[in-house]
C-alpha cells in the first residue's frame, strides 16, 4: 500500500528544484556595477571641484575689481575737490607724477618687485567722519591680506590738459594661478 504523500514529504524536493532555478549575481556583475558607480561619482566630484574653483576665481576678480574702482573714484574725488581741498590733488600731481607708467608685467608677487620702476605708487583712503577727507599714502596698500591695490599717475601731454591714472591690483589666488594681476586706466582732465 502506498503511502499518501504529505506536504512535508514534497517540500524538500520543491525547495531543491527552486534553488536549482535561482541565479544570483556573479562577482563579475558586482565588479562592473562598482566600477560604473565609481566612474559616475568621480565625474560628479570633478565637476563639483571645477565649479567651486570657477566660483572662487570669479569672487576674487570681483573683489579686486571693486577695490580698483574704489581707488579710481577716490582719485576722481581728489581732482573734483580741487577747489575746496587742493592739497591731495597737488600732492598727487607734484610728488607722484611720472613721465610714463611702466607696464606691470608679472612682477606682482612681492613688494620687493615694486622697486623696478614702481617708485611713484600711491594709495588714497578716506579719513575721519562726519566730513571725510582723502589721505594719500606712498606705496602700495594691502587690502584683506590677499589683495594689493595702488595707483600711478602720468601727464597726458606736454600741456598737462589731462592725466592718466593707472590703478593696479594684484591678488593671491587659491589653486592654479597663485599670483594674478589686473589694472584699469582713468583719464582725468586737469582741474586748472
Amino acid at each position: 500500500m502506498s503511502r499518501i504523500k504529505t506536504f512535508t514529504d514534497v517540500l524538500p524536493r520543491l525547495e531543491y528544484k527552486h534553488m536549482r532555478d535561482q541565479r544570483g549575481d556573479t562577482i563579475v556583475e558586482v565588479l562592473m556595477a562598482t566600477v560604473l558607480l565609481s566612474v559616475i561619482l568621480a565625474g560628479a566630484y570633478t565637476l563639483s571641484n571645477r565649479a567651486t574653483r570657477i566660483n572662487q576665481q570669479a569672487f576674487e576678480r570681483t573683489q579686486i575689481s571693486n577695490y580698483m574702482q574704489e581707488q579710481a573714484e577716490f582719485v576722481r574725488a581728489a581732482r573734483d575737490n580741487f577747489e575746496s581741498e587742493p592739497t591731495v590733488w597737488n600732492s598727487i600731481v607734484n610728488t607722484r607724477s611720472q613721465a610714463s607708467v611702466p607696464a606691470l608685467g608679472t612682477a606682482c608677487d612681492s613688494s620687493a618687485n615694486f622697486a623696478n620702476g614702481r617708485a611713484n605708487t600711491f594709495y588714497l583712503e578716506p579719513t575721519g567722519s562726519p566730513s571725510p577727507a582723502l589721505r594719500m599714502q606712498n606705496g602700495e596698500q594691502l587690502r584683506d591680506g590677499l589683495y594689493t591695490v595702488w595707483a600711478e599717475i602720468e601727464p597726458g601731454n606736454t600741456d598737462r590738459d589731462y592725466y592718466n591714472v593707472h590703478v593696479f591690483g594684484c591678488w593671491e589666488s587659491l589653486g592654479d594661478n597663485p599670483n594674478n594681476i589686473g589694472s584699469l586706466i582713468l583719464r582725468l582732465e586737469s582741474p586748472t
